[in-house]
């Protein structure tokens, strides 16, 4: 008796029988959304007014066991679910923090001045739904040759500082065992401390490579720009972000707490840095005029030679 049994008495309407069967495997899935897998009314997904007049989206009972029985046999694709992320990220990161697993990386020459201790204050302030990730991420895989061999190529993500960003990268269909992930902090064995201005990788070791908001981080971004060039093969992808400086600001433009780093006012200031291997920008996204005056990010994927 299992999750096929209990589909097979759903589709037979026979409730009751289901029902019992589903509250034994539904103790495998969250004891407190039982009651919307064992409802006997439909669940609303969504409500609103369109065109004058009021839609309901709702799912059937068999539906939602559908769905249920789908994370049972693939539990990977709660990956999918930003509040799934965020609160698996947060609950591992305090684990391994508590076990005393938190590793610091010494700054030096290539690092701004207080950007190890402003990324661990940093950490329990950040949303984990891996929303800013995304926006790298997304556009990456929509690139043709990355939708259809993503299974195979190898990834490295620069500067994720929580695990919610290679949540993110599985979610897309990146496998774990290809992903490989550095930060100058280090809590979990996914991610290892270290310094992207001497990258420990060898030569031609990623088809992808994702420099999401780090690059303000440095002092010498162009050493950092060719050491990840130097780890890349050919033909790869680089995914890169930075938070917007406007022109305006002062000496050292990008800000947060106790920092003070290098500045980026457009995509040209990113990409400038890997002019010797760029081969075609894919994707930009610049800032809207009403938002040259504030805070914005500046995201970019192109393609090396």
């Amino acid at each position: 008796m299992g999750a096929r049994y209990a589909k097979r008495l759903i589709k037979a309407r026979k409730w009751q029988e289901s029902r019992q069967v589903i509250s034994k495997i539904i103790k495998m899935l969250s004891p407190s959304n039982s009651s919307m897998l064992l409802s006997k009314d439909n669940v609303c997904l969504a409500s609103f007014e369109l065109y004058g007049i009021e839609q309901k989206i709702e799912a059937d009972r068999e539906t939602i066991w559908e769905m249920g029985t789908i994370l049972l046999s693939h539990p990977s694709e709660l990956f999918h679910l930003p509040s799934f992320r965020a609160r698996l990220s947060r609950q591992r990161r305090h684990r391994f923090i508590d076990e005393g697993n938190l590793k610091l990386i010494e700054e030096n020459e290539n690092i701004i001045e207080n950007a190890v201790i402003h990324n661990v204050e940093k950490l329990e302030e950040s949303s984990d739904d891996g929303a800013r990730p995304n926006l790298l991420i997304n556009p990456l895989s929509s690139i043709d040759y990355i939708s259809v061999h993503k299974k195979t190529l190898k990834v490295l993500t620069i500067g994720s500082r929580s695990e919610s960003e290679l949540f993110c990268l599985y979610a897309a269909g990146f496998k774990p065992e290809n992903v490989s992930a550095i930060d100058l902090i280090s809590y979990t064995p996914l991610i290892q401390s270290g310094d992207a201005h001497e990258l420990p990788y060898e030569e031609n070791s990623f088809d992808i490579i994702v420099a999401g908001w780090v690059l303000a981080y440095s002092r010498s971004p162009d050493i950092m720009a060719k050491e990840i060039m130097r780890v890349a093969r050919p033909h790869a992808y680089i995914a890169a972000g930075c938070a917007y400086t406007p022109p305006g600001r002062g000496k050292g433009g990008t800000s947060g707490t106790n920092i003070s780093g290098t500045r980026f006012s457009s995509i040209a200031d990113i990409t400038d840095l890997f002019s010797d291997r760029m081969k075609i920008l894919l994707f930009q996204s610049p800032i809207e005029r009403e938002r040259m005056i504030g805070t914005a990010a500046l995201a970019c994927v192109f393609q090396l030679d």
